[in-house]
């Protein structure tokens, strides 16, 4: 092949490169479930309407839920969406906001948990702020499981820090037998904090209760200061005596 080809064959996938680019920048957004290959929250999906970003699911047996940051016509701000499926995925329902503001909502997650084997909780977890001059803080409101609204919206992190609280996972788990007071449930949610240096640590928010009132309990998990410890994620394992074991992960600079 000579020269002039071979130039004219790298101009072309240039040019196809950046068209291909370009029609990716330009498409809606859109969260899509790629078990069955159809949109679940956003533009052109079940549930229509504005854009959706940033999804989290969880599921357990046949039921599947799904949160994701979708723009709100009624507020104007990007709040949290909630959708489930009863059979697998297979079809979607249920879409309501978990906590419709004004205020910018993004980054959910959301767990199941079944709570003395016959209520199904759904906990959502997602950063809110007031707009862009004032700092993210983390919240988390539950429902029952397709019936009922939604809950107060509980504080996470302290509500008068005024620095940036960002991205939060949570796990959850049910310990104990024996039902009532023999049953403990744990909520453990960790998330990114930025230190009035700059720099970035986790923290993490513990809740753990049999009835009534929980016991809550906010640790620095690591601290920002001298390195940057950023996107933690977290899992609990049950362990003898029905307590909860907790693994935290998390990148590190």
């Amino acid at each position: 092949m000579n020269e002039k080809n071979k130039k004219g064959m790298l101009f072309s996938g240039i040019v196809m490169m950046t068209i291909a680019i370009a029609m990716f920048l330009i498409l809606p957004q859109t969260v899509v479930g790629k078990s069955n290959e159809q949109a679940i929250i956003g533009a052109y999906s079940e549930d229509t309407g504005g854009y959706a970003k940033h999804p989290a699911d969880d599921s357990s047996g046949a039921l599947v839920v799904v949160v994701a940051s979708k723009y709100n016509s009624e507020t104007d701000a990007y709040n949290i969406r909630f959708g489930y499926s009863a059979n697998s995925g297979v079809s979607w329902q249920g879409f309501e906001w978990v906590a419709s503001s004004p205020n910018e909502q993004d980054h959910p997650d959301v767990r199941i948990l079944h709570e003395n084997g016959d209520t199904t909780r759904i906990i959502v977890v997602w950063q809110e702020r007031t707009d862009e001059n004032n700092p993210w803080k983390i919240k988390a409101s539950t429902k029952s499981y397709s019936q009922g609204s939604w809950g107060t919206v509980i504080d996470i992190s302290d509500i008068y820090d005024q620095n940036d609280n960002m991205y939060p996972k949570i796990d959850v788990s049910l310990g104990g037998s024996g039902g009532g007071q023999g049953y403990y449930h744990y909520w453990n949610i960790v998330w990114q904090r930025e230190d009035d240096s700059n720099n970035w640590g986790v923290k993490m928010y513990s809740r753990y209760y049999t009835s009534g009132n929980p016991t809550e309990h906010i640790n620095d998990i690591v601290s920002g200061s001298p390195g940057s410890y950023r996107h933690p994620a977290i899992t609990c394992t049950l362990i003898s005596g029905g307590d909860c074991e907790v693994h935290i992960v998390y990148d590190a600079y």
